[in-house]
């Protein structure tokens, strides 16, 4: 299943410019994401490490957020 059929099957609907970093994302290494207040970085993140955690087996996160409470936010909305 192609990520765009995942987003589309759970009702996601993201913006152009998310789609674009979602996309630029998806062959990277390593990622990192500085985008300004509301752009829907939780949102993204979950989208993003859900697709992955189905599609890649044995594959590792790391959430680095400034808060405990951040870190659980980014956790909930990936493990829904």
């Amino acid at each position: 299943m192609k990520q765009e059929e995942m987003i589309k099957k759970y009702g996601i609907k993201l913006a152009d410019d998310q789609k674009l970093v979602e996309m630029e994302s998806w062959y990277r290494r390593f990622v990192l994401w500085l985008c300004h207040r509301g752009w829907g970085k939780t949102t993204e993140a979950g989208c993003c490490l859900m697709a992955k955690t189905l599609l890649i087996p044995n594959s590792k996160w790391y959430i680095v957020t400034n808060s405990a409470g951040q870190s659980i936010e980014v956790f909930k909305k990936v493990a829904l």
